[in-house]
């Protein structure tokens, strides 16, 4: 009863979600996409979630990119069919990985938010393609997001992703149906809103603090520099450089 409860819940919230970004998809790709509020998510009454303070750091079921006691911890979360998570993952997250994540400084971890039904269906993908296979198949999906995103035969088309990445057509299928794993991600998604009040993606913690308006390598430098050292000065912004947006990553 639990899953029919969280699963309808979330399929009327990601169906409104889906209408309001269909409606204006130029506009999405030069804001953050947006969620349904903290509020409407509270309607299902319950939840066996961390308290928000947990969720802004390491839980147990994350998957960990990087040294998993690394002493600064990036917490993102994202939607597969979402252009500003694909420029974070694509353009600044490999400056990131050889600066601090592989010298042991940082750790990343991605989470689940999906925006849509389509979303929803691909976020399954990397998770089972197992641990050791999760960012590999995440960053694919995210190279090659418009070419599956906004298509009606998506699923076929992330059939084709995970045959190419060595996964079996009857493990695919049984992956796209594997309800558990529906809820595990549908479940992640209605916590991270209700009891962080997250909105749009992507969302990032870097040890527990929000980083606002992060889209640039500058502004994950700083924020990263003085979460190692909190005596850390931050360099000032240059003007020109502060004005520019990153390109978003979708199509017209």
């Amino acid at each position: 009863m639990r899953y029919v409860s969280l699963l309808s819940t979330l399929s009327a919230l990601l169906v409104t979600a889906s209408m309001a970004h269909a409606g204006d998809t130029n506009a999405a790709k030069t804001k953050q996409q947006t969620a349904p509020t903290s509020k409407q998510i509270k309607i299902l009454g319950q939840s066996s979630s961390p308290q928000s303070e947990q969720l802004k750091y390491q839980i147990p079921s994350d998957i960990i990119l990087g040294n998993a006691k690394a002493p600064v911890t990036i917490v993102e979360y994202s939607s597969l069919t979402c252009p500003h998570c694909a420029h974070f993952i694509n353009d600044l997250l490999p400056t990131i990985k050889k600066k601090y994540i592989d010298t042991g400084k940082v750790k990343f971890i991605s989470r689940d938010f999906p925006l849509d039904g389509t979303a929803l269906k691909a976020a399954k993908l990397p998770h089972c393609a197992g641990k050791d296979r999760y960012y590999d198949f995440l960053k694919v999906l995210f190279k090659t997001q418009d070419s599956w995103a906004r298509q009606d035969n998506f699923q076929e088309l992330l059939g084709n992703i995970a045959r190419l990445g060595g996964m079996p057509a009857d493990e695919f299928n049984k992956c796209m149906d594997n309800k558990d794993l529906e809820l595990q991600i549908a479940d992640t998604r209605l916590q991270a809103a209700e009891h962080l009040g997250i909105k749009s993606t992507p969302t990032f913690f870097i040890n527990g603090i929000e980083l606002k308006g992060a889209g640039s390598i500058p502004a994950f430098e700083e924020a990263l520099n003085k979460a190692l050292d909190p005596n850390h000065t931050a360099t000032p912004a240059q003007p020109e450089a502060a004005e520019k947006q990153p390109v978003a990553h979708g199509k017209k």
